[in-house]
């Protein structure tokens, strides 16, 4: 595309791809984007949710399209810097199969356990996992997903072993946690912070730098002696690879209009999210840096997904 068809870029709807089913943080994310980005490029950008995969179904959708500017989606640290790495062969590569954007935002996981585990603080619950290795459950949506990842990061971090109970959706998995059919769950602090408030559930802490809008009296990992214990949940803006410079520039232009716009940090901390724009040359560095991180915790528990 030349700079004069950049100039009246878009003339057509574009479509903005995320890559989970609908109803879920990215899910609004990506329809929040589309909404202010329509106003602000004069245009119109249609959420379309490809799910599948933990995000690769959606991605590899990306990473196929014309680089017109007419495809753009969401790609986050699942799709990008984790799943690539538990499968044998990817149907993309983070770095070369894209045109990156910008960051968007992050997020965290939590800590979580039932009201009846006998552990007030995150080092209680380090020293009882120690003292019952293999015992103390935890629930995740499947082998690969980040409830998953964080459990084997925060396994790695503290010398303990816990027992992995897979399910096949979160809300399965809170529904026998909240029962205490299983311990733990490493969630969203949007989807634990209500339990924690009323005293169903207990919220040790938030694995993130800082602490969470919705769990102020949450201490950090960090803040509870544990360090190396961070689960950056983040999210950006990404375009099949070789697209014109002008109209990446434009988009990324027009998502720093947006997310700047008074409401939508405050929208994405309901869904236990910031804002945290990247430029694209930091975005691709934070992609090998957690691609890196993330494939040693993958390697040190022999982790693999069929193909």
């Amino acid at each position: 595309m030349s700079a004069a068809q950049a100039l009246d870029y878009p003339t057509r709807p574009i479509r903005l791809i995320v890559p989970y089913v609908a109803g879920g943080p990215l899910d609004v994310l990506g329809r929040l984007l589309a909404n202010g980005m329509s106003g602000d490029l004069n245009g119109t950008v249609v959420v379309e949710n490809i799910a599948g995969a933990g995000g690769r179904v959606g991605s590899a959708a990306v990473a196929k399209a014309e680089p017109d500017g007419y495809t753009i989606g969401l790609g986050v640290v699942a799709s990008l810097a984790i799943g690539p790495q538990l499968v044998h062969t990817a149907p993309y590569d983070p770095i070369k199969s894209f045109t990156h954007i910008g960051l968007v935002t992050s997020g965290t996981l939590t800590v979580t356990v039932n009201k009846s585990v006998p552990a007030q603080t995150l080092g209680e619950f380090v020293a009882l996992a120690k003292a019952r290795p293999d015992e103390i459950s935890y629930g995740s949506v499947g082998v690969g997903s980040l409830p998953h990842m964080a459990a084997e990061l925060f396994q790695r971090a503290t010398g303990t072993k816990l027992r992995h109970v897979p399910y096949r959706g979160g809300a399965a998995s809170m529904v026998d946690l909240l029962a205490g059919r299983i311990d733990a769950t490493f969630e969203m602090p949007n989807v634990t912070a209500v339990y924690h408030r009323e005293g169903s559930l207990r919220v040790l802490a938030t694995m993130d730098k800082v602490r969470s809008p919705a769990l102020p009296d949450v201490p950090t990992t960090a803040e509870a002696g544990f360090k190396g214990l961070e689960m950056d949940f983040w999210a950006g803006v990404i375009a099949p690879a070789n697209m014109s410079p002008e109209i990446a520039r434009r988009l990324a232009t027009s998502i720093q209009h947006v997310i700047d716009q008074p409401g939508f940090g405050d929208s994405l901390t309901a869904q236990g999210l910031r804002v945290h724009f990247l430029p694209s040359s930091e975005f691709v560095q934070l992609i090998r840096d957690e691609t890196a991180r993330w494939g040693e915790v993958i390697a040190g528990a022999g982790i693999k997904l069929s193909e």
